[in-house]
């Protein structure tokens, strides 16, 4: 059964704001999409079963792991005084103390590498249901080769955030006004990147370059910063960002797919519309170039609602 998008009018027809606010409702949407679905599940629950494990196992490690080490070095006895005693076990507390922080910093940066496969098989699986099953026979190796490129636009990504933001951070200098303006653009570019990063399975999948993937949000740039927004939001709540940023991936690849539906997404030069596979034979649907057993049907109404069916309109 096919996802049917009710609120997907033409977005080039609509301002800023209703663009915002379109955007800014795709979280949500991937929310209920996922908790909707018991397929999607195992998706969310891999990554973090895989962290937690990954991340008990480093502690239990890590508390012999001192004992051990300090016990190298020297152990009181009962014929020290307890003060020495007492020293040394507040000692071993410590450095356990900082062995777990450090595990907890690591994992908690390492934890959305660890999701990237998961994530985009499920950004694969949600397309699927918004446009139909690809074309194209995905083997081992062309998964393995998405993948490859997505880890490294993810890395490049990082990067270039924690650069922006670095640039950014020289505004304090400006005082009252240069925090104000911190804080307001620092929003909008980590919006942005997020935007990005949400969207980029999709966009691996379709072997687009680093640069074609920041023309596809330039391009979409009010509808990429109202989406972006709500998804820092979601992502600054403690404990709930590891579940809910596989959510907002699904989110973000049903804004891709809407985007992809209405021909917004740009191609490579930014001077026309990417047509992939099914957006290439609805646009040739469109122009009758095709011969109706190719592709039954009328042209599509995208005046009213977007139908993105995987047995629907192709």
């Amino acid at each position: 059964m096919g996802i049917v998008v009710h609120d997907a009018p033409p977005l080039d027809q609509l301002g800023p704001t209703r663009r915002l606010l379109i955007g800014a409702s795709y979280p949500f949407k991937g929310i209920r999409l996922v908790l909707s679905r018991p397929a999607t599940w195992p998706y969310l629950i891999a990554p973090t079963l895989i962290t937690t494990a990954v991340f008990l196992t480093s502690m239990f490690l890590a508390w012999h792991a001192v004992a051990f080490l300090l016990g190298l070095l020297w152990v009181p006895t009962g014929q020290h005084h307890w003060l020495i005693q007492l020293g040394w076990h507040t000692t071993t507390l410590l450095l356990r103390a900082m062995a777990f922080l450090v595990i907890g910093v690591g994992l908690y940066f390492t934890a959305g590498i660890v999701a990237i496969p998961f994530n985009d098989r499920l950004s694969e699986h949600i397309e699927t249901l918004c446009l139909g099953p690809h074309e194209e026979r995905s083997s081992w190796w062309v998964l393995l080769g998405d993948l490859t490129v997505s880890v490294a636009h993810t890395l490049l990504s990082a990067t270039m955030w924690l650069t922006v933001m670095g640039l950014l951070l020289s505004l304090e200098l400006i005082p009252i006004l240069g925090s104000v303006l911190h804080v307001i653009l620092g929003t909008l570019a980590t919006s942005l990147f997020l935007s990005r990063e949400v969207m980029d399975g999709c966009l691996s999948r379709r072997r687009m370059s680093y640069r074609h993937k920041l023309k596809v949000v330039g391009h979409n740039l009010w509808v990429a910063t109202g989406f972006g927004v709500v998804a820092s939001a979601m992502l600054w709540i403690p404990g709930l960002n590891f579940v809910l940023f596989p959510m907002i991936v699904a989110g973000g690849t049903m804004m891709y797919c809407h985007l992809e539906s209405l021909a917004l997404v740009p191609d490579a030069s930014g001077r026309g519309p990417f047509l992939p596979g099914r957006a290439r034979a609805r646009q040739l649907a469109d122009q009758a170039l095709v011969a109706p057993d190719v592709i039954a049907g009328p042209a599509p109404d995208r005046g009213s609602e977007v139908v993105l069916a995987g047995g629907g309109r192709p």
